[in-house]
């Protein structure tokens, strides 16, 4: 069989984008040690990327970590999973608010598990089946020492009406306002048609 040559063309921004897409794939599909949210957070980022964002993440990448060029190397087997490039391009794509957005909104989905988000920080604190409550508790003492006493005697005494100058609807709604409760997966119509 005769060997011939071709002439092609390719486009360096979507090759890159295929290297970084299989990176990534190899990596944290079906990686445990990743946590559900911020896998299909990944995907999603991969997926949804404009071709400018790309480059602005390729350019910061660059400018940080002070390399002169980019190189792509395979391991023996062919694969990309501790290229240090793809490594640094995929963490420096995590390191953004639209990632950090992505994987907050699959917690508030319940890919995390159970848990108590603070909304307006965006943190996520996970707990057990019946931990809300007490989560709730435990990140009013932490963050919010003004409520947390007033909730631990409400908690203990449903009769009491006020406590330190905050009402029970003040905490209530303040509670309400700040917190949001994740539970599993499904949402409750799934559970009212079955």
């Amino acid at each position: 069989m005769a060997k011939e040559s071709i002439s092609f063309t390719y486009d360096p921004l979507n090759l890159s984008r295929k290297i970084i897409q299989i990176h990534a794939e190899n990596k944290y599909d079906g990686n445990k040690s990743y946590s559900e949210s911020v896998r299909f957070a990944l995907f999603e980022f991969l997926r949804t990327m404009e071709d400018e964002e790309f480059k602005k993440i390729m350019t910061d990448y660059v400018l940080e970590s002070k390399v002169k060029a980019i190189h792509f190397k395979g391991d023996e087997n062919g694969g990309l999973t501790e290229d240090k490039d793809c490594v640094g391009i995929v963490d420096h794509l995590m390191s953004t608010e639209r990632f950090k957005d992505l994987v907050f909104k699959n917690k508030r989905n319940g890919c995390s598990g159970l848990g108590v988000i603070v909304l307006k920080k965006k943190l996520f604190y996970q707990c057990e089946f019946g931990e809300h409550w007490s989560k709730v508790g435990k990140v009013l003492r932490e963050n919010y020492p003004s409520y947390a006493d007033a909730y631990d005697e409400m908690i203990l005494d449903s009769d009491l009406k006020n406590y330190n100058d905050i009402s029970r609807e003040e905490l209530d709604n303040f509670i309400l306002e700040n917190f949001d409760f994740v539970g599993g997966r499904n949402k409750i119509e799934y559970y009212l048609n079955n």
